[in-house]
């Protein structure tokens, strides 16, 4: 950031600082966005210069470019049909070889209505009694009021690499778990 000229500083930085090929945000963008989009919805994004990096990394999604009257290029048009059908194209954790498990005592029934309305590409399982909850020594949040939300990052020899525990930055615990994948 420090390396910008000034009037790139008034951007988000989170847009500009955007990992080594400056695609982060854009592949966090694809990977939600079908969970926010209703059946005939679209979606533009405008990605600028990357275009050609989108497309060598994404290779078998159908973007439409568009073009402008008075000019500009690096737009994208996607509707939420393509999303879904490419969406572990998006997953980061899906690329970088990773299982994710949502845990909640929710029932089964409420996880399933869940994961349809989220169109969520992992599994949800539910937690009777709280026993995982006991045994992992999950702390309750707000006073007790809300079951805490941690995420556990663990290699394939099950060992603990990471822990994060945040109720109310729940858009973190993807940010540190993709973190610490890419170390």
């Amino acid at each position: 950031m420090v390396q910008l000229p000034a009037e790139y500083r008034h951007e988000p930085e989170l847009g500009l600082e955007a990992g080594d090929d400056g695609m982060d945000v854009v592949a966090r963008i694809l990977a939600g966005a079908a969970g926010y989009l209703r059946p005939g919805g679209i979606m533009v994004v405008e990605v600028g210069a990357s275009a050609e990096l989108l497309m060598a990394r994404y290779p078998e999604v159908p973007f439409l470019w568009l073009d402008f009257e008075r000019g500009g290029d690096g737009v994208f048009l996607l509707t939420a049909e393509q999303l879904d059908e490419f969406r572990d194209s998006f997953e980061e954790f899906t690329n970088a070889g990773v299982t994710v498990f949502g845990v909640s005592a929710d029932s089964p029934k409420s996880h399933l209505a869940f994961k349809e309305k989220y169109r969520l590409p992992f599994s949800l399982l539910t937690d009777r009694g709280n026993q995982l909850r006991k045994t992992w020594n999950v702390p309750s949040s707000l006073f007790g009021l809300l079951p805490g939300r941690v995420t556990y990052i663990f290699d394939k020899k099950g060992i603990l690499l990471h822990l994060f525990n945040s109720q109310l930055r729940a858009e973190q615990h993807i940010t540190e778990a993709l973190a610490i994948l890419q170390k």
